[in-house]
């Protein structure tokens, strides 16, 4: 039996109810123009779910599924004639949902999704070793058949615990795919500063130069004739690096530099703005700002930008009254009342 407090039943498959919540907070800001937004690209903005399923006119199930939105799978799962079945393949599914569509399902786009792991130690006949090689949650299958494992898919693995076997296979790895990963993990970042010696060309410095993370600044100080300056001006690390190479910054870029320091230098040097990237700066200051400059906002640049929403508060308050009402229930129960507050030696 579904708990209706934390799960919701759709065509069968249950959803966790935080999930569709997620979905139902946000709300646009009281200042955003909502009819000079771009309506066919709106479905790629992570925060417009709710919106655009209580207005389907904005809806493009092709492109957002293409798109990699997996919280829309309740969507897909009430309106299965949407499907397309290679995206909805790698997406993440429950076990119910891939057994029963199975037989449309690609398998070998399949050996791409985390949920699916369970599938291939069952079936280990289906395994594509190309497109497992990528599945972050593949690790356990990869041991004894490394061998079989593609270095290209597996230079776009994001579980750090592929570094490894990509160690073993250096002059196999695609750097360009290790340079833009998440590299918050220190794992990465240790990985990659091993492997300076990889940087090759100016391609690989391109990527190189979209690295999010002081841990590099050094490095692009030691190379300022080699880094790409239109990646550099957009990184939110970089400031200080950036402000002492001004010659060099990639204005247009730089509109879009998230970080406090670089959003106040452009609210304080407004001719540097470049409003078509401004308006996509994800930075809140940024947003303030474009709200008393609402007439040199770039609308369909700033369609996608999540910032254009903000939580609803009341519908938090809502959800909150839910869960204090049941919390209160749970505590005060006459069992739990009798062993928090009396203690068990004292039924004795």
């Amino acid at each position: 039996m579904v708990d209706s407090q934390r799960w919701v039943k759709i065509e069968g498959e249950e959803f966790p109810k935080n999930l569709l919540d997620s979905n139902h907070m946000w709300k646009f800001r009281e200042w955003i123009e909502i009819d000079k937004l771009e309506r066919k690209i709106i479905y790629g903005n992570p925060r417009a779910i709710h919106f655009v399923e209580n207005h389907p006119e904005y809806m493009d199930w092709g492109s957002i599924q293409y798109c990699g939105q997996s919280y829309i799978q309740h969507l897909l799962v009430k309106n299965p004639e949407k499907i397309k079945w290679l995206q909805a393949s790698t997406k993440p599914h429950s076990r119910y949902w891939i057994m029963k569509n199975i037989d449309k399902i690609f398998i070998q786009y399949l050996n791409m999704n985390p949920s699916a792991i369970w599938f291939f130690k069952e079936n280990p006949e289906k395994i594509d070793w190309k497109h497992l090689s990528m599945n972050q949650n593949a690790i356990e299958l990869f041991f004894g058949n490394e061998d079989k494992l593609n270095m290209t898919y597996l230079s776009m693995n994001q579980n750090p615990e592929v570094i490894p076997f990509l160690e073993r296979n250096l002059d196999k790895v695609v750097w360009q795919y290790i340079f833009t990963k998440n590299v918050q993990d220190k794992r990465w970042t240790e990985f990659i500063i091993r492997n300076l010696d990889k940087i090759k060309n100016e391609r690989d410095w391109r990527f190189f130069s979209e690295i999010r993370s002081k841990d590099f600044i050094h490095i692009f100080e030691e190379n300022k004739e080699k880094i790409d300056w239109n990646k550099i001006s957009s990184n939110p690390y970089a400031y200080p690096f950036l402000m002492k190479n001004q010659d060099k910054i990639n204005w247009y870029h730089f509109s879009i530099n998230s970080s406090d320091e670089a959003v106040e230098y452009l609210i304080q040097n407004p001719e540097k703005i470049k409003w078509e990237f401004f308006s996509k700066n994800r930075s809140l200051k940024a947003m303030d700002y474009m709200s008393k400059n609402i007439d040199k906002i770039i609308w369909l640049e700033m369609t996608n930008n999540p910032n254009i929403f903000m939580i609803d508060k009341e519908f938090l308050r809502k959800r909150m009254d839910i869960v204090r009402d049941e919390l209160m229930m749970r505590t005060w129960h006459p069992d739990r009342f009798e062993d928090w507050c009396l203690g068990k030696k004292f039924l004795l």
